[in-house]
Parts: structure tokens; sequence; C-alpha cells
């Protein structure tokens, strides 16, 4: 699960670096940003950041007394800092960061993602994403299909009567278009069960884009479609 945290909250957060620097057990983030700012590579990511945002979130544990403790991402926030931002997203789940290191395509704290994360989101990521749009919005879930015994492509149906997906919204006529070389027989649209799109994501698509990021997946493909995640706001 990702986390969006006020940038107040960040620097106030326990540093995982105190002791390594003799600055006292109930060190902060705040604490160490002076030193993070004198480090060779600091402008170069600076840089990076202004332009790219915050690609990976910082990784956090909860102690066994209850506080939360920054284990990576000192730079980040010192460059959030720096910047202007207003907040920073965070993490818990240290294998979802991880994950995320290796998908570097995947742009957090702006709300967008770079060009180069749409391609998955198109193929074999469609249907996660489709969920992730549903559970955003409300908007029903729609297999486009049929191909032998699976839906070709997912998407959600707008207020409007049109489909969407990452390329944003679509005339079911054009969809039907684009799908009937690839179907059995005529291309159908069918509204599918949020279950059963979520286990054939998982289970037979291996998902490729972690489910946990799609809430911010979806955010950001909303907002670069200029669409609110009220389906009733858009409706209006």
């Amino acid at each position: 699960m990702i986390e969006i945290l006020p940038i107040a909250e960040a620097l106030d957060l326990m540093s995982s670096e105190a002791f390594l620097h003799s600055w006292g057990d109930g060190s902060t983030v705040r604490d160490s940003l002076a030193v993070k700012r004198t480090e060779a590579d600091y402008p170069q990511l600076r840089e990076h950041i202004r332009r790219h945002g915050i690609r990976t979130p910082a990784l956090i544990e909860v102690t066994d007394s209850g506080y939360r403790r920054l284990l990576e991402g000192h730079h980040r926030i010192a460059a959030a800092v720096d910047l202007g931002f207003e907040t920073v997203p965070v993490t818990t789940d240290e294998r979802l960061y991880r994950h995320i290191e290796e998908m570097r395509w995947l742009v957090l704290s702006h709300d967008d993602l770079a060009d180069d994360a749409l391609e998955p989101l198109k193929a074999e990521a469609a249907a996660g994403l489709a969920v992730g749009l549903h559970d955003a919005t409300g908007w029903p879930l729609i297999e486009v299909g049929p191909s032998e015994g699976h839906g070709l492509h997912y998407m959600v149906r707008h207020p409007s009567g049109q489909l969407m997906d990452v390329d944003g919204l679509h005339e079911a006529r054009h969809v039907a278009v684009d799908f009937d070389w690839y179907a059995d027989s005529s291309v159908t649209f069918a509204e599918a069960r949020r279950d059963e799109v979520l286990a054939r994501y998982r289970e037979e698509l291996d998902e490729p884009v972690p489910m946990a990021l799609m809430p911010a997946v979806a955010t950001a493909v909303l907002r670069r479609h200029g669409m609110a995640r009220n389906p009733r706001q858009d409706a209006a």
C-alpha cells in the first residue's frame, strides 16, 4: 500500500540513520537533511526529481513502540522539501518497495505516468487497471471478448456510455473494430465481476503491475484524461 504523506509528517519521521551519524535516538528526518544536501550526487537527484517527480516511494517501518522510522528515502524527502512539494509517497511494504524500484516508469508524486508506463497498461496489465478504475470511480467493469473463453481486453464504462482504458474514452464501435481481428466471433461487451477479473489478473496473467500500485495508477490515468475520481463530477 502506498500512502501520500504530507511533507511536514515526513520530516517528523524517526530517522534510521540517527545511530550512524550520532544524532541521538530521537532524531528525525528533519535532522538529516543538511547532511544529505552536501552529498555529491544530491544536485543531480534533485534535478531528476524536479523533472520527473518521485518515482519510488520512501520506505518506512513501524517500530515495536509504534513509532514510524524512515529506512530509505532521505535524499528524496530532502529534494521534495527543496522543490516545494507538499507531499511525498511512502510505503511500509518492503516487497512492494523493491518491486517499484524495478519499475521506475511509475511517477507517483505528480499523479502522472511516464510515457513508457503506458504500454503494459494497454496490454497485459489492462485487467488490473480496469479493476483500479472501477474501484476509484464505481464505473462498471467491461470485458471485451470473446477469445477462447476469456476477455480480449478490460475497460470500464463511463457515465457517458463510452468505454475507458489507459488511452482514455472510446466509442464501443471503435473498440469493436480494434479487436475484431482477435475475437472468436463478433466482438461483445459484457459487464464483468470484479472478483473474476481480479482472479484472472493475478492467477493467469501473473499480476505484471502489482494491484497495490493500482490506486495510484488509476488516479494518474483519470487525471491524465482530465477526469475526477467521483463519477458524479464527470457526469454533471
